[in-house]
């Protein structure tokens, strides 16, 4: 079936982590469509220390630039707000700030909990947790007076369901999903949207983590960076959602409650738990004030039904 080719001509694209790996693969889609791109990365080791090293951005840049396109580089630590600053002044100087894709993450290597490092967790928050906040603060204006921006926010399975080996990397990666929820409701009436993808490609993470034979080809980052390409395009029709992008694959992931059931003592839902755990019929609220909504009004409906 042929359809339309998505196209970003006269937009402006931030890319993140953009020098290697996924980054790179989404900066190249995006740049193939007529999006100028800002190419950020730090330059660092896959832990994020020994930032600096110019050459994987400015390698994406020429690649971007020899196939006709528009690129900056700007090798920046986005987990700073000088480093978010520096990266939205780039875009601002090429036209315009109209679409964000923060991927950039360190990966610290597996452990335990007990093991952990904090010098790991604060790495972890700053890149991920920080560095949405600070792209999202420093470029609200711009979208609001624009009325229009779409931003993903590169979360992990590791976010969504939490993995062994990661707790760093998984309460970072958490922070990202209820944010994207949060910004694409209050910027919805700005013409903004905001989703939340957790992403599979066979990358430098993957070193070490005895992935089995033939599964890399299959999860090239250039099939995820197609599904990226999706939600940053105007005609995407989702707002505030969350995804895993699987190799050629597409998911949503829902965050639902079960029906439940009202009780009046710890006995009492102790007795009834299984009707707690029963996921056959989920509510699926798009943010907090409707989930409390439905929740009071099947309390009503029970106290109403009492003295009926």
């Amino acid at each position: 079936m042929s359809t339309q080719e998505l196209r970003f001509d006269g937009q402006v694209a931030i890319v993140t982590g953009a020098g290697r790996g996924l980054g790179r693969a989404i900066a190249l889609s995006l740049a193939s469509r007529g999006a100028a791109v800002v190419v950020n990365d730090y330059g660092c080791q896959l832990i994020g220390t020994q930032g600096g090293d110019r050459a994987p951005a400015e390698e994406v840049v020429d690649e971007i630039i020899a196939a006709g396109g528009r690129a900056v580089p700007v090798v920046a630590d986005i987990g700073s707000a000088e480093g978010v600053r520096e990266t939205v002044a780039a875009a601002v100087a090429l036209g315009g700030v109209h679409i964000v894709i923060h991927n950039a993450s360190p990966v610290m290597p597996m452990t335990s909990f007990e093991d952990a490092t904090q010098e790991g967790f604060h790495a972890s928050m700053n890149t991920n947790a920080v560095g949405s906040w600070e792209l999202a603060r420093q470029c609200w204006p711009i979208f609001r007076a624009q009325q229009y921006a779409r931003m993903v926010l590169i979360n992990s399975a590791a976010g969504l369901w939490g993995r062994g080996g990661m707790p760093a990397y998984s309460m970072a990666k958490s922070a990202m999903s209820g944010f994207a929820k949060y910004l694409a409701g209050e910027g919805q009436e700005h013409g903004i949207r905001v989703n939340c993808v957790a992403p599979v490609a066979a990358t430098r993470a993957w070193d070490g983590q005895d992935v089995p034979d033939g599964l890399a080809e299959m999860m090239a980052p250039q099939y995820v960076a197609e599904s990226i390409t999706l939600f940053a395009h105007q005609l995407c029709p989702a707002n505030g959602e969350l995804f895993h992008s699987v190799g050629q694959h597409l998911s949503r992931v829902v965050v639902g409650q079960t029906e439940g059931r009202a009780f009046d003592s710890a006995e009492a839902l102790l007795a009834g738990f299984e009707a707690v755990m029963d996921t056959g019929k989920l509510d699926l609220p798009w943010q907090a004030n409707e989930s409390g909504a439905l929740i009071a009004a099947r309390l009503f409906e029970r106290a109403a039904a009492a003295t009926a």
